[in-house]
């Protein structure tokens, strides 16, 4: 999805479907009016009428999303074909382009996740049932890592942020809540939560001059089968009703 900080209209390449997520729901309540298609990004950007702010929600999860069925070689060439239309954009001189993912692709990690963190509200606490046991979970501690890419003319070249950042605690780290701390800071917006505070932010990654060697496109990914192979078919597509997977399992065996 796209959207903007003035009228908030974001830019998605599927339909929102039903889901519990607050957050969602209130967007589907309040704001599917402001929901467009991510073509919509890319004509603002050649017709010079971008919003301050943006966002993109890729198609998930059989095309570019890099989630399992989809290819993550698919969602290079989106991250190429979004960075090529900003680069020779005329907002590119004053422009920062965020890339992060919210899962971790399933592998292990050997840093522990961290613990005692900021309930995002003091007292939240939720209580459920997962493979018929219960369990409560009080939100205070983070989830495993996961990467994330800051795009600008005014990023020194192959900057490594690990543990440099805007401190605002003892413990503070990053985030996704950090993307939403640095909006803050710098727009001068009210503080969110207590967990988007405490979270690091990382206006030290820019500088105050900016470069003039920044590339004008991002190499085209190659497909895993090859250079000049077809795109390989997904081995099952998620959601599906019964049929697809008992026909696909059929197929498998033959």
């Amino acid at each position: 999805m796209h959207s903007c900080i003035k009228s908030v209209t974001p830019y998605t390449q599927e339909s929102v479907s039903s889901v519990a997520n607050d957050s969602i729901k209130w967007v589907q309540d309040n704001a599917m009016d402001r929901l467009v298609h991510v073509t919509e990004l890319y004509h603002d950007l050649e017709a010079g009428t971008l919003p301050s702010f943006s966002y993109l929600n890729p198609e998930c999860c059989t095309v570019d999303s890099m989630h399992p069925t989809s290819s993550t070689a698919a969602g290079e060439q989106m991250v190429k074909h979004l960075y090529d239309a900003l680069r020779r954009s005329k907002y590119w001189d004053n422009a920062v382009l965020i890339i992060n993912f919210d899962e971790h692709g399933g592998f292990a990690d050997h840093v522990p996740t961290p613990l005692n963190v900021p309930q995002p509200e003091d007292g939240i606490i939720f209580k459920g049932k997962s493979s018929n046991h219960n369990f409560t979970y009080d939100f205070t501690r983070l989830g495993v890592r996961v990467p994330a890419f800051i795009i600008s003319p005014w990023v020194p070249p192959n900057l490594l942020i690990h543990d440099q950042g805007t401190m605002y605690a003892d413990d503070s780290a990053y985030t996704h809540s950090s993307i939403l701390h640095f909006l803050q800071k710098l727009w001068g917006l009210e503080g969110l939560n207590n967990r988007v505070q405490w979270a690091k932010t990382f206006k030290m990654a820019f500088t105050n001059k900016r470069r003039d060697n920044t590339p004008m496109t991002l190499v085209k990914p190659t497909w895993y089968g090859g250079s000049g192979q077809p795109e390989p078919d997904p081995f099952f597509l998620l959601n599906q009703d019964e049929s697809y997977y008992a026909r696909r399992k059929a197929e498998a065996k033959a």
